[in-house]
């Protein structure tokens, strides 16, 4: 990260051999994608998070920052699908479940918002982000 923050030109260039030696290098993808962050590109930033998703689903770091650069551009979709494939794979992880609530939330799909609030808080019942979020989610669903 260091690298990143001196010479942001050079450490592209490192990670793109990187990429080269290893095409499937979703740790490369990933710090491609902050570096792009960093210089507020978000479309590239978006496609280089995905590329590192498609390599490894498990990179949290890329899902996070996707989900970021998500609600920046008002663009969920990308977002939603890469969040439905870790939720297949881990289903109770209750950080991402709420994302995905916020998600289907911003996309208008409050039924399904309010059913996935409704699975987090059966794996944590007093989980206060979400009983708030899923209030205020009832409360617009009902004006």
């Amino acid at each position: 990260l260091e690298l990143y923050k001196e010479n942001a030109k050079q450490a592209e260039i490192y990670l793109r051999k990187v990429i080269k030696i290893n095409p499937q290098s979703d740790k490369a993808f990933c710090a491609l994608g902050i570096l792009k962050t960093n210089a507020n590109d978000l479309k590239e930033s978006k496609k280089y998070f995905c590329r590192a998703l498609d390599a490894n689903i498990d990179n949290l770091l890329a899902l996070k920052s996707l989900i970021e650069i998500s609600y920046k551009t008002e663009d969920f979709d990308r977002a939603q699908n890469y969040l439905k494939h870790f939720l297949v794979v881990y289903p109770a992880n209750i950080n991402m479940l709420f994302a995905m609530a916020g998600i289907q939330f911003k996309r208008g799909e409050i039924e399904d918002s309010l059913q996935t609030l409704d699975t987090v808080l059966v794996l944590d019942p007093k989980h206060q982000y979400a009983l708030d979020f899923q209030n205020s989610v009832r409360t617009v669903s009902v004006e």
